[in-house]
């Protein structure tokens, strides 16, 4: 119900006629603003999607893939999720890397950008930016990409590379036409950089 808008699940336990409903309307969105309160959030749910094809290595045919990528920041809640083929991954795999590495490069170079760092004062690490972040990634291609036999995790050079590139675009337009909520993440993120680091210190 979370990937498939609109499609509404309803589990009856039989024993107790105890209901239990799934259903978000504009799916990934509605889900997403569900899990903070408003008073909490930076920024609006932001929702972006490519569809690509190419291939892992030259002696493939190719394949067609798909991504939906949807994002919010906030003060209170963390949550980083995947699904490939409207299955959970549990295990991540490839939408990990691409998610992580896009985020953290994207951020890093705006706080460099705008001098927001301390002199000699390390980059931010994912860590730092996941902790107000809530993003969800919605993978879809015509061939598997599962690299276990569970399903809950997907391995491909293709979408890693694709997508990275793709979703880095994305975010620096975001942060560049969104000037109000680029200075509230950005400022959001050193809070908790420095707070972790004070922690390390500390301990």
């Amino acid at each position: 119900s979370i990937v498939n808008g609109g499609l509404k699940f309803i589990f009856i336990n039989e024993k107790t006629d105890e209901e239990q409903e799934f259903y978000y309307e504009n799916g990934v969105a509605d889900y997403i603003k569900s899990l903070s309160s408003e008073q909490h959030m930076l920024t609006d749910v932001v929702s972006v999607s490519t569809e690509q094809k190419g291939k892992d290595n030259e002696s493939d045919k190719g394949y067609r893939i798909k991504a939906d990528i949807s994002f919010a920041f906030n003060r209170e809640t963390s949550f980083t999720r995947f699904y490939h083929n409207s299955s959970w991954l549990e295990n991540g795999g490839t939408p990990e890397d691409f998610i992580k590495n896009s985020f953290t490069f994207v951020i890093d170079k705006f706080l460099k950008d705008k001098n927001l760092y301390k002199k000699s004062e390390k980059k931010v690490t994912f860590e730092d930016v996941s902790d107000s972040l809530i993003v969800i990634a919605s993978t879809y291609s015509t061939i598997s990409l599962f690299t276990d036999q569970t399903k809950k995790k997907i391995g491909s050079d293709f979408m890693k590379k694709a997508v990275t590139e793709w979703l880095r675009e994305q975010l620096a337009v975001y942060f560049i036409e969104n000037p109000l909520e680029s200075e509230r993440i950005l400022n959001q993120v050193l809070v908790n950089k420095r707070s972790r680091e004070k922690a390390e210190k500390t301990r």
